[in-house]
């Protein structure tokens, strides 16, 4: 097993490990996807009704709940794990795999095994992969815009990165 994913952060999630890779994705693609993985299963959709489950409270509540976590997650292991830390955004590991695997390979101190590394790149979809789907309505409301755009703009300037969206 050359890495281990989590979604766990505090002393007691870093206590194994002396290097760390945190994957960060755009807080309003990673609040969505998590919406469809719990309401669709890892392929499926949420049905538009389950956003205006309970009147709308239950989605509002979700993004709260989840934008917190997400805001948690990267800080918590950007700025307090005392091993290193390689940031990765996900739009860069989509816009260019292969680069970004071979800078993660360098980072673990791996040596690159390029017949593993096509192999990879051939399967880079994966078995988990949601197919694309445009919601004919913008789940989001102007509030959740506005909060979800405030934390995206703040914890990307502490991870370093200013082009937020």
């Amino acid at each position: 097993v050359l890495v281990v994913k989590t979604h766990e952060w505090g002393p007691h999630a870093w206590a194994p490990y002396t290097k760390a890779i945190l994957l960060i994705r755009d807080p309003e693609r990673a609040i969505l996807a998590e919406f469809n993985r719990q309401s669709g299963g890892h392929v499926g959709f949420a049905s538009p009704d389950r956003y205006r489950r309970t009147k709308g409270r239950y989605w509002t509540q979700f993004v709260k709940n989840k934008l917190w976590a997400w805001e948690q997650t990267n800080l918590s292991w950007a700025k307090n794990f005392t091993g290193e830390v390689k940031l990765v955004f996900y739009d860069d590991l989509v816009e260019n795999v292969e680069g970004t695997l071979r800078s993660i390979l360098k980072f673990l101190n791996h040596s690159t095994d390029e017949e593993l590394l096509a192999c990879a790149l051939m399967r880079k979809e994966g078995i988990y992969r949601r197919k694309k789907r445009i919601l004919q309505f913008d789940p989001y409301s102007p509030a959740m815009h506005a909060a979800i755009d405030g934390k995206r703009a703040e914890v990307y300037a502490t991870l370093g990165r200013y082009d937020a969206h």
